[in-house]
């Protein structure tokens, strides 16, 4: 057996919480977030903030579209719309905090 049907195996098996060999919904949602895990994630949003004083702010997220995402060709319109973004949120987080 391949080593992606034993991962998968276990990840079914954690998530039968009624261990009764087939999912409920809950046991299948469980099983969807955990197949949507993505650990890389992590990893590039540590070098991101870590490089911007531990804060993934305006200048992290085009530091981010440019070079994770290759969005370069868009420059211009990615900082205006990522400068308005950060903008309404951080005065959406002023006010709800």
């Amino acid at each position: 057996m391949p080593a992606f049907y034993s991962e998968l195996f276990c990840v079914l098996k954690e998530c039968d919480s009624k261990k009764n060999g087939h999912l409920d919904f809950p046991g299948f949602q469980k099983f969807v977030k955990i197949l949507q895990r993505r650990p890389d994630l992590e990893t590039i949003y540590g070098r991101l903030s870590s490089a911007n004083g531990g804060k993934f702010d305006l200048a992290a997220f085009v530091k981010f579209m440019r070079e994770s995402q290759k969005v370069l060709e868009m420059v211009i319109d990615l900082q205006w719309l990522s400068s308005h973004l950060f903008f309404i949120y951080s005065l959406h987080y002023r006010t709800t905090n």
